[in-house]
């Protein structure tokens, strides 16, 4: 009796469920792997994204900066996620072997999808495949680059005028400027130096002073494994970095691993240039010391307008997920306003990817935490934007090998262990080399 009475009454609340219109719905698992981000910013976009979606259910790791290269392919090759945050730093191999291309479905979404994007930075979504062929595997998320900063006090202690904000300048003006802001400061009489040398980050700065000079020493097409380093203009930036270290401008530790010094924020900062910050600094350090900090774009090459590079994350879908719709609608999730500006104001890795960003009208934790204000109206930001509008995409094969020769070849130079005619050919033969390397694939 008892049995029946529980079969009665399980009969009748399926009836009571179907003739109303309550519908059950299994959610979709979609399993993300993110890099660097904070628990409280990957829990921002969770509850953004599922509060859009409530039959996705998103589970999100995170793994550190620190060594994230190898724990990412490893991830990556066991499957273990349906959504990855892809630096681009990936090799060729990885691409078609393990990640989804994304063309088919950003055309699904209309051409207004991609276009809202900065161009430099989408470039970088797209990767060869193994044979050659591009293919769109990563929606922009986030992107930084790297910006030159000059300390206001010693430009106007020594008479020099600050760095154009946009950009037009030469390794030539940088050089002048070096030279004659290292000495006694006159107002304080401390020493200062006029430019710091690092050979770390100079794997991207080498290639910019150089394009300055209207020359570049790659084509910036993946596929091409051409480089140009036996150019007068290389021969002069080489030149003009070794007088730099001869004459003291560069500071005293120029084989430092930081690219910037740290006592660069500080009031007891002797160095006139910096170059090599990011986007962790621009607003934490620097918009607060505006009165004392100048920022400005890295130098443009004046044929193609184009400076210093981009660097970017986005995200990619696995090619092996069971769940690619729901993995797309994370991806195109991405470029909403509402997760940009997560990017903005959680500076996650990087700044907004989306062109309109710089109309917004926004809070910022550190500039503005109690009301909206024009992103355009933040001086720092100006210089940020023109970067994003100008940067030279940095599409070149095999770069994670590429740029280890760079810096140390630029390391031989700066500790004056190799003249400039060794350092320029070493550079010309072991980067074709690197490009060329089949075991190292971008």
């Amino acid at each position: 009796m008892n049995r029946r009475l529980l079969v009665f009454v399980l009969v009748l609340t399926l009836g009571v469920l179907l003739c109303s219109n309550v519908t059950i719905l299994a959610k979709t698992n979609l399993n993300v792997l993110g890099i660097g981000m904070s628990y409280e910013a990957s829990q921002l976009l969770i509850e953004a994204f599922e509060s859009k979606h409530p039959d996705i259910s998103v589970r999100m790791d995170v793994i550190p900066w620190d060594g994230y290269y190898a724990k990412m392919l490893s991830n990556i090759r066991a499957a273990q996620y349906d959504v990855y945050y892809i630096p681009q730093l990936l090799p060729i191999t990885y691409n078609d072997a393990y990640l989804e291309p994304l063309e088919k479905y950003a055309e699904q979404e209309g051409p207004e999808f991609l276009q809202q994007f900065f161009p430099d930075v989408l470039a970088i979504g797209y990767r060869p495949d193994r044979k050659g062929q591009l293919h769109l595997y990563a929606i922009p998320f986030d992107a930084d680059a790297r910006y030159v900063m000059y300390d206001k006090s010693i430009f106007d202690a020594y008479g020099c005028e600050y760095l154009d904000p946009e950009g037009n300048y030469t390794i030539r003006d940088l050089k002048e400027l070096a030279l004659k802001m290292t000495g006694i400061n006159p107002m304080t009489g401390e020493q200062t130096y006029g430019l710091a040398l690092r050979a770390n980050p100079m794997d991207y700065y080498f290639p910019t002073f150089i394009g300055s000079l209207g020359k570049d020493v790659f084509d910036y097409e993946f596929g091409s494994k051409e480089a140009y380093f036996e150019s007068p203009e290389v021969t002069e930036v080489l030149e003009t970095m070794v007088e730099l270290v001869e004459a003291g401008a560069a500071g005293p530790e120029v084989l430092a691993a930081a690219g910037t010094p740290p006592q660069f924020t500080t009031d007891i900062n002797p160095y006139a240039i910096v170059i090599g910050m990011g986007a962790d600094t621009v607003l934490p350090e620097i918009a607060p010391r505006r009165d004392r900090i100048g920022i400005a774009a890295l130098p443009k090459n004046p044929v193609t307008g184009k400076g210093g590079p981009a660097f970017f994350h986005g995200w990619a879908m696995d090619k092996r997920s069971r769940v690619k719709d729901a993995a797309w609608e994370w991806l195109k999730f991405g470029a909403t306003d509402d997760a940009q500006m997560i990017v903005f104001q959680q500076q996650i890795s990087g700044w907004p990817v989306v062109q309109r960003w710089y109309d917004w009208n926004v809070s910022h934790p550190i500039v503005s935490p109690d009301k909206d204000i024009p992103v355009n109206s933040i001086p720092e930001l100006f210089v940020v934007h023109e970067q994003f509008m100008s940067s030279t995409p940095n599409l070149v094969d095999n770069w994670v090998k590429v740029r280890s020769v760079i810096r140390e070849e630029i390391g031989n130079l700066l500790a004056l262990e190799k003249t400039v005619e060794q350092v320029q050919a070493d550079l010309q033969s072991r980067v074709v080399e690197a490009m060329n390397d089949p075991l190292w694939t971008w």
